[in-house]
């Protein structure tokens, strides 16, 4: 179980993620439900700590092809399910009003960060005030480097096209082209390392960093999707350029030591324990 750190950008003071979150906690789990995309969310548990801590736990409800149950002498059979009822993901994150720092579980076919934040956006269309945006936390210096560049030297990535959707074929036609690449020669993983060249006033087009915007924004969104992120970047004409690892330079912890239960979940406070462990290591740092 990963689990990635995020800073929560909030519209105005005046509608705070945890007034939202306490609006939340009143209604019933039914009122919670919020269509997200093509995709019914909705906050499962709300819990409230002695420090202050909202523990939460979102569902996303899938009801498209899904796993079956078996065992290595019986062939799978699928689940049945009751009328209205469907698979279930769910992902934790633990949010911390004081710092505005909020640690999200990584649930590749569950609540992602852009849908987490998109469903605190759109819980209460009568008070569109409440309005958040959840920015990941890297390495302050790396990202202040990466932010203060003057020249983009070069570019180093790696994409699984799995793990890419319509919509990122077509946001960037730099990007578009690649993935054709690995369309066309069967790969699904693609790597490309563009260079800017040696002379050292030279940089890379407005294209290439159009792309690098891109494939950070999915690299927020889905690790999974973007497994090498590698820009060289100058911060003055004269200097040295320096690579910064994208990926490397990100926050996040993995837990390899939690057991699934018999029903082969990790069970929520488990999740939670995980949650805080991982705040607690960061808040050193922040």
């Amino acid at each position: 179980m990963k689990v990635f750190l995020y800073k929560v950008t909030e519209h105005d003071n005046h509608h705070s993620l945890n007034k939202l979150l306490d609006i939340i906690m009143k209604a019933t789990l039914k009122d919670r439900v919020r269509l997200i995309g093509d995709t019914n969310i909705r906050i499962e548990d709300i819990t409230l700590s002695d420090e202050g801590f909202y523990y939460i736990d979102m569902v996303m409800f899938r009801d498209q092809h899904g796993p079956g149950r078996g065992d290595h002498s019986s062939p799978v059979i699928g689940f049945t399910f009751q009328t209205g009822e469907s698979f279930c993901e769910q992902t934790a994150c633990l949010y911390d009003p004081k710092t505005r720092y909020l640690t999200l579980q990584y649930n590749h076919h569950g609540v992602r960060s852009m849908a987490t934040q998109n469903y605190f956006n759109e819980y209460l269309t009568s008070s569109p005030d409440y309005q958040f945006e959840l920015m990941p936390k890297y390495d302050d210096d790396t990202m202040r480097r990466f932010n203060n560049k003057v020249l983009t030297k070069s570019l180093n990535f790696t994409v699984d096209t799995r793990f890419m959707s319509a919509s990122d074929r077509k946001a960037n036609q730099s990007l578009s082209n690649a993935l054709k690449i690995g369309d066309v020669s069967g790969g699904d993983k693609i790597t490309i390392k563009i260079s800017a060249g040696l002379s050292k006033k030279k940089s890379l087009t407005q294209s290439a960093i159009t792309l690098i915007k891109q494939l950070k924004s999915k690299l927020d969104d889905d690790p999974d999707a973007v497994t090498k992120l590698k820009v060289g970047v100058k911060e003055n004409i004269d200097g040295k350029t320096e690579v910064l690892d994208l990926i490397g330079h990100r926050l996040f912890v993995e837990f390899t030591h939690l057991k699934p239960g018999k029903d082969l979940r990790f069970a929520q406070q488990d999740r939670y324990d995980a949650l805080e462990k991982a705040y607690i290591g960061w808040k050193k740092l922040l």
